[in-house]
């Protein structure tokens, strides 16, 4: 049980552009919203669709790839590690927030499109 370890893999769409900033030290960063959607049939029969969205942590030369390829709507699949941290907000009051810090992405091909590689695979 020692080998258990902090892991997430999400299949979802950009919400939108991706905007990379630099931090203080001067490494590239960006926040991307990436939504997922879970389909299933409730005991009655009726058909539901639920839409998460998770706020994704991207840092250092992946977002050289993905300021080219992160356009919205696209399909991306997302490794990573949970992460839970808090900060001062501008209104002086500490906030809490939940993202997930990619290491691995894979742009997939959307299944309507014909004629491309299916997938793009981009590590740290």
């Amino acid at each position: 049980m020692s080998t258990l370890k902090n892991s997430v893999q999400l299949l979802g769409r950009l919400g939108k552009e991706a905007e990379i900033k630099m931090s203080s030290t001067g490494a590239p960063y960006c926040f991307v919203n990436l939504v997922t959607n879970e389909y299933g049939t409730k005991k009655n029969g009726e058909q539901f669709e639920k839409s998460q969205w998770h706020r994704v942590a991207v840092w250092g030369d992946m977002t050289k790839i993905i300021q080219k390829k992160g356009k919205k709507g696209s399909l991306w699949l997302v490794q990573g590690s949970i992460v839970y941290r808090q900060f001062e907000g501008r209104d002086g009051n500490q906030q809490y927030t939940c993202e997930i810090r990619a290491n691995r992405i894979m742009f997939l091909m959307d299944p309507m499109a014909m004629n491309k590689p299916m997938a793009e695979k981009v590590e740290v």
